[in-house]
């Protein structure tokens, strides 16, 4: 699973940079580059999410990756005429939705009721028969 995440990072992390160009634009809004991330980046990061079993370590490394991509749309702050770096509840309070973790979450939830209200005959509540080789026998 660690190797299936870090692989959805790094796609993920290239396409935020082919979009860097458009995320630093300060001709582009707050937030047309908030409905980027939200349309472009996450699905790409959170492709086929329902399935893994996220680890601390793991959700670390999506946070961070989400703070990441955060701070380059929101841009530095200015207080008494000296720039800084946003803390992060200021990344949450001004995004004004979930963090990552909390948005794949969400997906597991949607996808496990999905599949109790899938008829018995579908492929996702078919058990398993497992295959004896005759041939060998």
């Amino acid at each position: 699973m660690d190797a299936e995440i870090q692989k959805c990072i790094l796609v993920a992390n290239r396409c935020f940079y082919g979009l860097k160009k458009r995320l630093r634009s300060h001709l582009t809004s707050k937030n047309t580059k908030i409905l980027i991330y939200k349309v472009l980046i996450r699905p790409v990061l959170t492709y086929a999410s329902e399935t893994w079993t996220v680890s601390k370590a793991n959700e670390r490394w999506l946070n961070l990756f989400g703070r990441k991509v955060l701070r380059r749309i929101l841009e530095a702050k200015q207080e008494n005429e000296i720039w800084r770096k946003r803390y992060n509840y200021e990344l949450y309070e001004t995004f004004n939705d979930s963090n990552i973790v909390s948005y794949i979450k969400v997906k597991r939830l949607a996808w496990a009721g999905h599949v109790m209200r899938v008829n018995e005959n579908r492929t996702p509540k078919k058990k398993k028969k497992y295959l004896t080789l005759n041939w060998m026998v």
